[in-house]
């Protein structure tokens, strides 16, 4: 083998390796909520000065339920695009009427990819939260932010 496919071959051994482990670990940001009884105002997720693809993924959960009825809010996802400068929100999980004992841990999952904007917050809130006993019913909300 010459010297220089051997070097070839070695150098990119050395890429293919560093960047499978930069994809592995590409996991920015993991937000676990465990208990929660009402809507979440739009909140900082993640914030990275670069402009970046990432996927976000929300898994939301029903834990506790009203004895009578509840429903399990929407989450959505904002951000500002990357390429555009245009300020945009997706609801990642709807709405789910009628929880009941019948329903408990009814779950929802979604995920979308954002081309978002160094310097400019992604955020999450979740809205339509109903509990016919006052803060009754409870909700779990796991989200992950990961590099593409």
């Amino acid at each position: 083998m010459s010297l220089v496919k051997s070097t070839i071959l070695k150098n990119w051994r050395l890429t293919s390796v560093d960047y499978i482990d930069r994809k592995l670990s590409g996991l920015a940001r993991v937000l676990s909520l465990k208990g929660q009884n009402d809507n979440i105002a739009a909140t900082t997720l993640f914030d990275s000065k670069a402009s970046m693809l990432v996927r976000v993924t929300v898994y939301r959960v029903l834990t506790t339920v009203d004895a009578v009825s509840s429903t399990l809010p929407q989450v959505t996802i904002g951000w500002t695009d990357a390429d555009n400068s245009t300020a945009l929100t997706v609801t990642v999980v709807t709405t789910n009427a009628g929880n009941t004992k019948a329903t408990f841990g009814t779950s929802s999952q979604g995920s979308i990819v954002i081309n978002k904007k160094g310097g400019v917050d992604v955020t999450y809130a979740t809205s339509g939260y109903l509990s016919n006993t006052a803060n009754a019913m409870q909700y779990s909300l796991y989200i992950t932010v990961e590099e593409l």
